[in-house]
């Protein structure tokens, strides 16, 4: 008998805390950016840089600063909103300034690119530059949930159209046609992902290590590595569904619901009958679409400015997943029920609890008290000046013009 339950979050965890489970602090490492940072802004690079060039204000940025971009980010998906984060001002700009912000993005970094071996050789990792925060993530949602008895494996599509080799063009898809793609396993009911794999063609080794199966198979496979004689039941469209996977399944004790291709290896040529829908079919179009809810969910207020790095696209999808599960345990915890907005405004305020936020900055002129009071009831008188083309003000006139009746001539 499948329960679905948490097995360490409860009450006492707030909505931070929640996060942090499936998104934990040792992945805001700053030594990798601060690394990529130093190999770009060399001597010799910052020579050949405009003076003016926002490269030169780099300073190495901290554990922190990481966490701060993090929840700036994560409220840029819905600043159109009235109780945004953004909407209050002084927030934004008393945490993080413009400039640095736009240098934390471009040197974020999670892995040494040096340590990357060549396209020829088998160790050669297409997920490297991401793949430090995979590994820790990887495992981590099936140790906080029980998932239940019935599972559901899908596509996901990260929207890229950078230069990626391994980038994927999937016409039926309504939304998002060109991007990374992701297989995903979730629950069938509550919509929280377990695992994931991104797919990297002409990588067979990437998804299993039988490569006399199908594609389909091998991801079906590596998804549901520990779920062996565990009794679940798992359903999947035509890409994945073959005889062979099936019978794999009966082997190892799990069930499995799909369609498939008639035209699929192994499919008898005259197998095929018009009837009237069996049951089965209706436990099928209600168990199948729990990766299609979880996108639904990612997608809401996702981060949805352009990325050049198609790693970043990879990180902005584990800081969501971390929240759509978060949500999902943090209500499952507390018994209650929480917009999206509001989860992510309390881990926006978490995320920044620790951050030291630098003083405001005064704004205004600098020179606004070297003139007393009494000097403005008096007449103001510019000094002598050589270019008669161009006037000068007088600088107390400037500061208080209202209070100036009189102002100098030449």
């Amino acid at each position: 008998m499948f329960i679905l339950h948490l097995k360490t979050i409860t009450s006492e965890y707030s909505a931070v805390d929640c996060f942090y489970k499936f998104f934990p602090k040792p992945i805001f490492v700053a030594c990798e950016t601060n690394s990529y940072a130093s190999q770009f802004c060399t001597e010799s690079k910052m020579e050949e840089l405009s003076p003016r060039s926002g490269y030169k204000q780099w300073n190495e940025c901290t554990a922190e600063d990481i966490t701060a971009i993090t929840a700036i980010e994560i409220d840029m998906a819905y600043y159109f909103s009235k109780t945004s984060w953004l909407n209050s001002t002084p927030k934004f700009s008393n945490t993080m300034s413009r400039d640095k912000y736009q240098l934390l993005s471009s040197f974020l970094h999670f892995a040494d690119s040096s340590k990357q071996h060549p396209k020829s050789d088998p160790q050669y990792d297409p997920l490297l530059k991401i793949r430090p925060v995979i590994d820790i993530v990887k495992d981590i949602y099936l140790d906080e949930f029980e998932p239940g008895c019935n599972l559901s494996a899908d596509e996901t599509m990260l929207r890229f159209k950078g230069r990626l080799w391994f980038k994927q063009y999937i016409p039926s898809k309504p939304s998002t046609k060109w991007g990374v793609k992701l297989c995903s396993l979730c629950n069938s009911k509550m919509e929280f992902i377990l695992r994931f794999d991104a797919y990297v063609r002409k990588d067979k080794t990437n998804v299993g290590n039988d490569l006399d199966t199908g594609l389909g198979e091998r991801v079906i496979r590596k998804l549901l590595q520990g779920f062996e004689y565990s009794q679940h039941i798992i359903y999947c469209d035509n890409f994945f569904t073959s005889p062979s996977l099936f019978q794999y399944l009966r082997d190892i004790d799990i069930g499995a619901y799909g369609t498939v291709r008639p035209n699929r290896c192994g499919m008898p040529a005259d197998g095929f009958r018009n009837a009237k829908k069996p049951k089965m079919v209706f436990e099928y179009n209600e168990n199948m679409n729990g990766v299609d809810r979880f996108d639904q969910l990612l997608s809401s207020y996702c981060f949805y400015h352009k990325n050049r790095k198609w790693y970043h696209v990879l990180w902005h999808f584990l800081v969501e997943a971390a929240i759509v599960n978060g949500k999902i345990a943090y209500t499952m915890s507390h018994h209650t029920k929480l917009s999206a907005i509001q989860y992510r405004n309390r881990v926006i305020e978490g995320l920044l609890e620790e951050y030291a936020q630098p003083p405001p900055k005064k704004k205004g002129s600098s020179c606004s008290n070297v003139f007393p009071l009494a000097r403005l009831s008096k007449s103001h008188f510019i000094g002598i000046q050589s270019d008669k083309n161009h006037k000068l003000n007088c600088v107390v006139c400037s500061i208080m013009p209202y209070q100036c009746k009189l102002k100098g001539k030449v």
